[in-house]
C-alpha cells in the first residue's frame, strides 16, 4: 500500500510539473500565434509528411509533426505496434498525450531538442522548430528503446507502467520487437531534422519575406507613379489653361516682329538671340506631351547654348558629341536642359573667367547615355547634398530644383531606380551629371 500511494504521488507530481510547464509555454505559444510565420503557410503539409516518410524510413524511429499549439498537422508515420495498443486504453492515452505535452514545452522553453524515456519504456524525442526567433511547432520522433542512459530524462520514475506492460503478453510481445537503437543515433537524427527542416523553413521564411518586402516595393511604386500622373495632369492643365487664356503664338509674332526690327536697325546679335528664342519657345509650347526625337531635344539645348553664348561672349564655351545612330532614339521633352542651366548658371558663369560645358551622347551597352560634364565651380559634398539630395522628394522648392527633382521622378517612375540621375562634383573642377534611357522599348514602363 505505502509503494502504491508513492507511485501516486509520484505521477500527481508529473502532472502538476506538465501543468506548471504548460503555464510558462503558453506565452511562448501566445507570441507565436502573433508571428508572422505559420507552419502550415511555410510548406506544404503533403510535403511535409513525404519528408518525414522517407525521415522514418532512413532511421526506423516513428514520426509526427505539430504545430505551436500543439496540434498534429501531419499523420503518425511509422507508429510501432506497441504503441498502437498502448494508446488502445484511455488511461494509457492520457499518459501519452501529458507526456507529449512536457516533451514539447521543455523544448519550447529551453529552446533546444528534448529526450525523454516515457512510462512505458520507450524513447521520444522533441526538435522545437524556431524560425527567425519564432516557435512555429516541433518534430517529435521516437517509439524505439535505448539502453544508454546518459542526456534522456526518465519520466518513469514518475509514472510505473512496467507492471501493467509486463502482465499484457501480447503488449510485451510488440515492445520486445520494438527496435534498439543509440544515443548516438538519436543526436544524429535530431541534426538531420535541423539541418534539413530547419533550413528549408528558414529558406522559405526569406522567400516570403522577400515576396512581402516586393509587394510592399510595388505597391509604393505604383502609389508613386499614381502620383506622378497626377501631378503630370495638373502640369498639363495649367499648361492648357495659359494657352487659353493667351495664344502663345501671339509672343511668337512678336518676336519675330523684334527680329525683323533688329534687321533693318542691323542688329545682328539681337536678331540672332530673338530668332533663337522665338525656336525655343515655340519647341516648348508644341511639346508639351508624349515623346519627342532625341536629337529635337539636343537641337534646343543648343539654342540655349547659342543665346548664353552671345550674351556672355568668351566666358562661355561649349562643345556637343553625339552618335548618328541615337539621333532617333525616343525621349520624354526637357529632361536634360534643366541640367545645362544648372551648369551654365551656377558652374560656369559664377566662375571668374568662365569655363566650358561638355555635353557627350553615347551607347553603352542597351542604355543611350547623356553626360552632361563642365569644368566650372563645382561642390563640395555637403553643398552637393543640399542641391542633389539622394532622394528626389528631398529638394528645396526653387525653379531648377523642382524641374530637376521632376526629371528624377519620371526616369524612376517608367525604368526603375537604376535609372535614377546620377551626378558628381569636385570643389573647383567641376561636375558631372548621367542620365540613362533604355533603348530598349520592353524595358519602358510608361512616361
Amino acid at each position: 500500500m505505502e509503494l502504491e500511494r508513492l507511485q501516486e504521488k509520484r505521477k500527481n507530481d508529473f502532472f502538476s510539473l506538465v501543468q506548471v510547464i504548460e503555464k510558462n509555454g503558453k506565452e511562448i505559444c501566445k507570441k507565436s500565434k502573433d508571428s508572422r510565420y505559420y507552419l502550415k503557410e511555410l510548406m506544404d503539409i503533403e510535403k511535409l509528411e513525404q519528408l518525414q516518410e522517407q525521415f522514418s524510413k532512413a532511421t526506423g524511429f516513428a514520426f509526427t509533426v505539430v504545430d505551436f499549439k500543439g496540434d498534429e498537422i501531419t499523420k503518425r508515420i511509422g507508429c510501432s505496434e506497441f504503441c498502437k495498443g498502448w494508446r488502445a486504453e484511455k488511461e494509457n492515452r492520457k499518459v501519452c498525450n501529458f507526456c507529449d505535452t512536457y516533451g514539447r514545452l521543455e523544448s519550447i522553453i529551453n529552446q533546444k531538442p528534448n529526450i525523454y524515456r516515457c512510462p512505458a519504456g520507450l524513447i521520444e524525442v522533441t526538435v522545437p522548430l524556431i524560425i527567425k526567433e519564432q516557435y512555429l511547432g516541433a518534430v517529435l520522433f521516437g517509439q524505439v528503446r535505448c539502453t544508454e542512459e546518459d542526456g534522456i530524462v526518465n519520466i518513469g520514475r514518475f509514472i510505473q507502467c512496467e507492471d501493467k506492460r509486463k502482465s499484457n503478453s501480447m503488449l510485451m510481445e510488440n515492445y520486445e520487437q520494438t527496435s534498439i537503437v543509440s544515443y548516438k543515433k538519436i543526436l544524429s537524427t535530431i541534426y538531420l531534422i535541423q539541418l534539413t527542416l530547419c533550413r528549408m523553413l528558414e529558406k522559405e521564411a526569406d522567400r516570403k519575406a522577400l515576396e512581402e518586402e516586393n509587394k510592399r516595393f510595388m505597391a509604393e511604386m505604383i502609389a508613386k507613379k499614381i502620383r506622378a500622373e497626377m501631378e503630370k495632369a495638373v502640369v498639363i492643365a495649367e499648361l492648357k489653361r495659359f494657352k487659353e487664356q493667351m495664344n502663345p503664338y501671339l509672343i511668337v509674332d512678336a518676336l519675330k516682329t523684334i527680329e525683323n526690327a533688329a534687321l533693318t536697325e542691323r542688329a545682328e546679335k539681337t536678331k540672332e538671340m530673338a530668332f533663337l528664342f522665338s525656336e525655343m519657345f515655340k519647341y516648348t509650347i508644341e511639346n508639351t506631351e508624349g515623346l519627342i526625337d532625341l536629337i529635337e531635344d539636343i537641337k534646343q539645348i543648343e539654342r540655349y547654348l547659342q543665346i548664353q553664348k552671345i550674351r556672355f561672349i568668351d566666358k562661355l564655351n561649349y562643345s556637343i558629341e553625339m552618335q548618328g545612330e541615337l539621333e532617333k532614339q525616343k525621349i520624354p521633352p526637357f529632361i536634360i536642359l534643366p541640367f545645362i542651366e544648372n551648369a551654365v548658371e551656377h558652374g560656369i558663369l559664377v566662375k571668374k573667367y568662365g569655363g566650358t560645358v561638355r555635353i557627350r551622347v553615347y551607347m553603352e551597352n542597351t542604355d543611350a547615355v547623356i553626360e552632361i560634364e563642365d569644368n566650372g565651380v563645382g561642390m563640395a559634398e555637403k553643398q552637393m547634398k543640399e542641391i542633389f539630395p539622394s532622394h528626389p522628394e528631398d529638394y528645396e522648392k526653387d525653379f531648377i530644383g523642382i524641374s530637376i527633382q521632376n526629371i528624377r521622378k519620371r526616369l524612376i517612375y517608367s525604368f526603375g531606380f537604376q535609372y535614377d540621375v546620377q551626378m558628381t562634383s569636385k570643389k573647383n573642377a567641376g561636375t558631372i551629371v548621367t542620365i540613362r534611357i533604355p533603348c530598349d522599348k520592353k524595358d519602358r514602363l510608361s512616361f
